[in-house]
């Protein structure tokens, strides 16, 4: 069996320290690569010191010892390099110069230990390291949105040391083997980025289909236990609580509304600064609907906040493609789409009865007539994982 290696980061479940969007999409194509490759992740956001084993999977973590180790025969071996290498992340890149080259040695290690025949990098954060291996042309890099012309992206990367616009223009140029979630990405990728075409796809997004489901007994448990009246519509957004996920933008959408009824947010806080804008405005008591802010949800549990919700809110002014879009749908839900990020969702014409997508400054509140649970079965027929996986091992086939 051939062994692939995985750069990204995983979900907290999986012993991440956080949970992403993207983190999510690397699990779930793991869970399913795993059938056909050895599977291994190197995880930025990994909480062990050691490899776990998880469900055939493994996890590559590291102790301080042995980090140690490899910085210094790193800085014995080539001082000379390193200090230039250090430089390179900085000038050329504009990442965090330090984080990268000790990204860069413990993936060096376990190249090494692995042999692995493919490895597999989720985002442009990896280009730099990949530079620096001499192993660019020889990875699949998967994108999952472009983000280097979003303020809000823009500033939040700033806040960590990253500059977003050279990292995007610098390592767009040691890429190559891309995927991407929909066309418009890869005609970003292509003319604005100058990504090297060759050997490019298109691989969507996919569902776990056993976790996200419709439950009518969810649904009444769910609204009971949060007070939601007989006739009350609940729309719900999950997502980090960031300026790009834009839940401050949704929320005077429906203050000129007038809307009446509740709006959920679910997910981790990343920006104070919203979070506290939000707040402000529940405690004011001056807007004519509730809101309700959700800490981090695992999935065994989201499924049962969508089936309680009437309709999904995706207010986001960027993304790649959404894996919320989907789920919400595999939970028969509706889903309202910020005009600005049409382009991302990515569905074919037959889910058009139940998208919409609304100009959040100018439009009224959309309606909806939807059987949720037809719309969930037809998700669960098209949106699968294991779709999107077995398009990911002939990408793999084709080109190796």
């Amino acid at each position: 069996m051939k062994k692939l290696l995985i750069l990204g980061q995983i979900p907290k479940e999986y012993g991440g320290s956080y949970t992403t969007g993207v983190a999510n999409v690397i699990i779930e194509i793991a869970n399913i690569l795993k059938e056909s490759y050895d599977t291994n992740i190197y995880a930025t956001n990994l909480n062990s010191y050691k490899p776990i084993k998880h469900h055939d999977i493994t996890f590559l973590g590291y102790s301080k010892k042995l980090l140690l180790k490899l910085l210094f025969f790193e800085l014995i071996k080539r001082p000379i390099g390193a200090i230039k290498e250090l430089r390179n992340y900085k000038n050329e890149f504009g990442v965090p110069q330090y984080k990268f080259l000790l990204y860069r040695i413990l993936i060096k290690n376990y190249i090494k230990e692995l042999q692995p025949d493919i490895i597999n990098a989720h985002g442009m954060m990896f280009s730099p390291i990949m530079k620096h291996l001499k192993l660019s042309k020889k990875t699949y890099f998967s994108f999952h949105g472009f983000m280097h012309n979003d303020p809000n992206s823009i500033l939040a990367n700033q806040e960590r040391g990253i500059s977003m616009q050279k990292l995007y223009k610098n390592g767009a140029k040691y890429v190559f083997n891309p995927t991407y979630l929909n066309p418009e990405m890869k005609d970003i990728g292509e003319t604005e980025l100058k990504i090297n075409s060759d050997n490019a796809s298109i691989i969507s997004n996919g569902v776990n289909v056993s976790t996200f489901k419709y439950s009518e007994l969810d649904r009444e448990l769910v609204r009971r236990e949060m007070g939601v009246l007989d006739g009350d519509k609940v729309f719900i957004s999950v997502g980090a609580l960031t300026h790009r996920k834009n839940h401050l933008g949704f929320i005077e959408f429906l203050k000129r509304n007038l809307f009446k009824g509740s709006y959920w947010i679910i997910g981790k806080v990343e920006s104070e600064e919203t979070r506290d804008k939000i707040l402000h405005l529940v405690n004011s008591k001056e807007l004519p609907f509730t809101i309700k802010l959700f800490s981090y949800m695992p999935n065994s549990e989201l499924y049962r906040y969508y089936s309680a919700s009437d309709v999904y809110a995706h207010p986001s002014t960027s993304e790649g493609q959404a894996l919320v879009v989907f789920e919400a749908m595999c939970c028969g839900m509706p889903v309202l789409v910020n005009k600005e990020i049409k382009g991302t969702i990515g569905l074919d014409n037959s889910y058009d009865k139940y998208l919409q997508f609304v100009d959040l400054k100018n439009d009224d509140i959309p309606s909806f007539i939807v059987n949720r649970t037809q719309l969930s079965e037809k998700c669960k027929e098209e949106l699968s994982w294991e779709v999107t996986a077995k398009k990911y091992v002939r990408f793999f086939g084709n080109n190796s």
